[in-house]
């Protein structure tokens, strides 16, 4: 029976492979595994899936030299931004080659890196219109932002400079408006970065009641390191998340999936801090304008309503006194009258009885009792109705008093807020106050003196 060695097999297999794969070929292929040895040569396991599934349909071994790797690697990370990694899709050029004793292997002398950028751009494409299918890409934009979120919880490393960045800002800018923040640690890079900002995610769903937004930030880095937040996991998490999710990845550039499903997403970990304290900022100077506007409106409301008083008191004198004036001058006539007449009564009726005399004096008095009983009456009246008056006049004036007092400092001050001055001068903002400076901190049951040490 006729037979073979294995080395002899090897070595026809080699020949005929060479005669085959004279030249080099370019093959698409996914990484799997890449190490990179002391001396600088880089060993790749290259395989292929079935389309849409896990399935391997194909595995080989390959090689970069040291001397063509180093610029391989440069070239493919200038061009991609990605270092040559596990899961990229590449399509590269290489020798076909054959060892007896280790078998077929590629040795790569050559990259597409338009292949790959293409692919990571598809795969991204992917995963958005699966977010559209699903309905869920703009749930989280749908959630309305509060108009003052000073309960932030923070998912970062807590390492990362990023993270000190949003800390600093924060403290600078947004330390009056007492906003506070609390970090969820998590990884923002690597194979379990998703995963890890996931699982952050999940323990603040638990305990959601004490936040008004959650805020996912990292420093600057490769573009690579962006991989994570372009995973539909991540994204759905996100997207579905009960509260408004604000982004700061770092990256000005590119836009992450991450950065495309959040409620607001922002350049920066620094720009969030801004984001955050400039809401309130501008809800302080909305709050201050109104109060001015009200205090300058209930002084002028007085201030009217007074001039009004003083114009009717001068508009019901002059009434009162012309009518007491034409009352006397009426009684005055009346009397004038009546003597003319007793007088000639007297004269002309000399010889009638006592009796006649009496009867007209009596009828004088009566008659002037009378009339002095109605000008008493009037004169009541009017000065009921001017009492009246004056009474009402003064109970809206006391209405606006009460207004101007609600909304006096004092008040304010015992709802719990504070005053800052220096010097008796209230601050109003940060730099109107410097480091050492003794401060009045004035509340509700007294006054604290207090050395500023940061600002």
């Amino acid at each position: 029976m006729e037979h073979r060695t294995l080395s002899g097999l090897n070595n026809e297999i080699k020949t005929s492979l060479y005669k085959s794969f004279p030249d080099t070929v370019w093959v698409v292929a996914e990484i799997s595994e890449i190490k990179v040895n002391y001396s600088g040569h880089c060993y790749i396991e290259l395989i292929e899936k079935e389309s849409n599934k896990n399935q391997i349909l194909a595995k080989s071994r390959a090689t970069i030299w040291a001397y063509v790797y180093r610029m391989l690697s440069a070239y493919f990370k200038d061009s991609t931004g990605y270092d040559l990694q596990e899961g990229l899709k590449v399509l590269i050029k290489a020798n076909v080659e054959f060892h007896v004793l280790y078998g077929m292997s590629l040795n790569i002398v050559d990259i597409d890196p338009g292949y790959s950028l293409g692919d990571i751009e598809k795969q991204k494409q992917e995963v958005i219109s699966q977010l559209n299918d699903d309905g869920i890409i703009d749930l989280n934009k749908e959630i309305e932002l509060s108009i003052l979120p000073g309960k932030l919880a923070v998912i970062s490393s807590e390492t990362a400079a990023g993270y000190q960045d949003f800390c600093k800002q924060i403290m600078q800018k947004g330390d009056k408006f007492n906003i506070t923040f609390e970090l969820f640690p998590a990884l923002m890079q690597g194979d379990k970065a998703s995963a890890s900002i996931i699982s952050a995610l999940d323990n603040i769903y638990t305990i959601s009641n004490r936040y008004d937004a959650v805020i996912i930030i990292r420093g600057g880095g490769a573009k690579a390191d962006m991989h994570c937040f372009n995973e539909y996991e991540l994204a759905a998490n996100i997207a579905q998340f009960p509260l408004p999710v604000l982004t700061g990845i770092g990256h000005e550039k590119d836009e992450s999936i991450a950065d495309i499903v959040a409620n607001t997403k922002l350049k920066t970990p620094t720009a969030v801090a801004d984001y955050i304290c400039d809401k309130f900022s501008s809800q302080e100077a909305y709050i201050q304008d109104i109060t001015s506007i009200f205090s300058n409106t209930v002084q002028r409301i007085i201030f009217q309503a007074g001039n009004q008083l003083n114009n009717t008191k001068l508009r019901i004198a002059p009434i009162v006194n012309d009518q007491i004036h034409s009352k006397k001058i009426d009684i005055t006539d009346i009397i004038n009258k009546l003597n003319r007449s007793v007088k000639n009564i007297t004269m002309e009726e000399s010889a009638k009885t006592d009796l006649h005399k009496q009867k007209l004096d009596n009828y004088i008095n009566s008659t002037v009792s009378l009339e002095k009983q109605k000008l008493t009456n009037f004169i009541k009246q009017i000065n009921i109705k001017a009492i009246k008056f004056i009474r009402e006049e003064n109970t809206i004036i006391e209405l606006m008093d009460e207004r101007k007092k609600a909304n006096d400092p004092t008040t304010v001050i015992n709802k719990g807020y504070s005053i800052i001055s220096r010097n008796n001068k209230i601050i109003q903002s940060v730099n109107d106050i410097n480091i050492s400076d003794e401060i009045d901190i004035i509340i509700k049951d007294g006054k604290i003196k207090a050395i500023v040490t940061n600002k």
